[in-house]
């Protein structure tokens, strides 16, 4: 259903542009589209395949390893940056995500730009 299609576009731009605030959850998401958490769920992954929490997540780590990569910013304040309250939160979520710490991480792309 269109209305559907476009309440979780309104919702991706929403995490989009609200992924750094830690606050940031379902019930708020799903809020912003005018449906209860548990139907707004629904609808979410039927219509991308990825529950709500999920997709934001992803989008945290997209935002996450460009900061590993063009910045030499402390995992700590990358945590913070992508909306992680702390910095063991943050590390076990990427680590889920990319099957490496942040740090592993930006020292394998260290290591392959050496390599160049």
């Amino acid at each position: 259903n269109n209305r559907y299609k476009d309440m979780v576009l309104v919702a991706i731009d929403y995490m989009e542009k609200n992924y750094a605030d830690e606050q940031l959850s379902l019930s708020i998401i799903a809020e912003k589209v005018y449906l209860s958490s548990s139907h707004f769920e629904k609808v979410f992954k039927d219509i991308t395949g990825k529950s709500a929490i999920d997709y934001l997540n992803s989008i945290r780590m997209e935002k996450a390893k460009l900061l590993l990569k063009d910045s030499n910013l402390k995992i700590e304040t990358i945590a913070e940056k992508v909306g992680y309250q702390t910095s063991k939160g943050f590390i076990r979520a990427f680590k889920k995500y990319e099957n490496n710490t942040p740090g592993q991480y930006r020292h394998n792309l260290l290591a392959n730009l050496e390599k160049i």
